[in-house]
């Protein structure tokens, strides 16, 4: 028996949740002072989004059988390929004046080390010797290539290189338009559920965010992330493979969850298309990084990751001596405030490590369980609903149990909320 009646019910909770989550990780301080209690409630909000989503979305609740097909609604994918990459285009204008304005160094080190990375790379330099940042300090590069090799194309048009990010998630939601014009849907519907993604960009707008807007490239791990949940929805190989090598090489978040993704990936498909799948990832990662920068240099494997780990301590000292909140430490997006605070026997590096232990243990606990939970239930999941549901999840866990937390980290789980929430809207599988 099913209860599909009950779909339109989960659509409302989906929607409730997401705007919720958002709401808190915007104004988190307008509502409360305790920072474990508002990483708490944001964490909970994110793994009830994915659960919801992976409930609606199984064969009880659905509105289609998981495994059903249907065809194609005859729309011109051209015009929501079109539509996609309009969408994200349109934000240009404001976009330009706010470059313009702050220039990627104005706050920040982040963009002014990536940027420097993509020059070396392009003079025949290496992109991983220290650098000295306004002759103040030196920094260690520790950005993995898939943040900066982006950046070559606007370097060579002689552009700012800050719009790799926004070119990057523009082709992103145009590969989205395409995919998503493959379902049953009314136009309407096309045309709201891709548009939906610029507001990624909009609130970070409209909330006065110019620092995330220019200068970070977090909308490219946006654009990494959405890719990798097209792939897996879609079940297209080629999308996989290139979202899982953009993935891996701009950040590590993934590694955790990948052990699980690769056996639901090989338990529905032939051992030649699992073997495809790793042998392509492995070659982009080997070719793209390892043989061109860690074969010259394997200390920058261990250089990156110390720069962490000093600054995330650093970080902590500061935050314990103001005992109080900061926008970058105890901000209330992890439990990082409770592990600083509450284990004052041990050295502020020793409760990082400890906390970096709690987190693995978790993850590594949470993509066992979401391995057993989809062999015991797989007739009734669709694996790429499956997935594309617990990648939202371990995100959330993921981050409230990390040790230096910054607020635009948290954004790429937004645009994750808006893909499942526009993918509850047209719960149909295209052929």
């Amino acid at each position: 028996m099913t209860y599909k009646r009950f779909y339109p019910v989960f659509i409302l909770l989906m929607l409730l949740l997401v705007i919720t989550e958002q709401y808190y990780f915007w104004f988190r301080k307008a509502w409360c002072t305790d920072s474990d209690f508002n990483a708490i409630l944001i964490a909970a909000l994110g793994i009830l989004t994915g659960i919801v989503y992976i409930v609606a979305s199984s064969g009880i609740f659905s509105a289609i059988e998981p495994e059903k097909a249907v065809s194609s609604t005859g729309n011109k994918k051209g015009i929501w390929i079109f539509w996609g990459i309009l969408s994200i285009a349109v934000c240009y204008e404001e976009l330009r004046k706010l470059l313009m304005t702050y220039p990627p160094d104005h706050n920040s080190d982040v963009l002014f080390v990536m940027e420097l990375q993509a020059r070396k790379f392009a003079s025949g330099l290496f992109p991983y010797d220290i650098v000295n940042f306004r002759n103040s300090y030196d920094v260690y590069p520790p950005y993995l290539p898939a943040f900066w090799i982006p950046m070559l194309i606007p370097y060579a048009a002689g552009l700012d290189l800050r719009w790799a990010s926004y070119a990057v998630f523009a082709v992103v939601m145009g590969v989205f338009g395409y995919f998503y014009a493959s379902k049953k849907n009314h136009p309407a519907l096309n045309f709201l559920g891709i548009g939906l993604f610029s507001t990624i960009i909009w609130s970070l707008y409209f909330l006065d965010d110019e620092f995330t807007l220019t200068c970070t490239s977090e909308i490219l791990i946006v654009a990494y992330y959405l890719l990798l949940m097209i792939g897996i929805y879609y079940d297209n190989l080629p999308v996989i493979i290139i979202s899982l090598i953009a993935c891996l090489l701009s950040r590590y978040n993934l590694l955790f969850w990948l052990p699980a993704a690769g056996i639901l990936y090989f338990r529905n498909h032939t051992l030649k298309q699992t073997i495809q799948l790793i042998l392509w990832v492995s070659a982009g990662v080997i070719l793209l990084y390892l043989l061109p920068f860690v074969s010259q240099r394997p200390d920058i494997l261990t250089n990156g990751f110390k720069q962490w780990l000093i600054a995330t301590e650093q970080g902590w000292i500061r935050g314990a001596k103001l005992d109080k909140d900061t926008i970058y430490f105890f901000n209330g997006l992890s439990l990082n405030k409770y592990f600083c605070m509450h284990f004052p026997e041990s050295s502020f590096l020793e409760r990082i490590q400890f906390m970096q232990r709690i987190q693995m243990y978790v993850l590594l606990g949470f993509t066992l369980l979401i391995t057993l939970l989809y062999f015991y239930f797989h007739k009734k999941l669709n694996p790429g609903y499956y997935l594309a549901g617990t990648l939202k999840i371990y995100f959330a866990l993921f981050f409230l149990f990390n040790p230096m937390v910054y607020p635009y980290y948290l954004i790429p789980a937004f645009g994750m909320s808006i893909f499942l929430f526009v993918q509850m809207l047209s719960p149909a599988r295209p052929s």
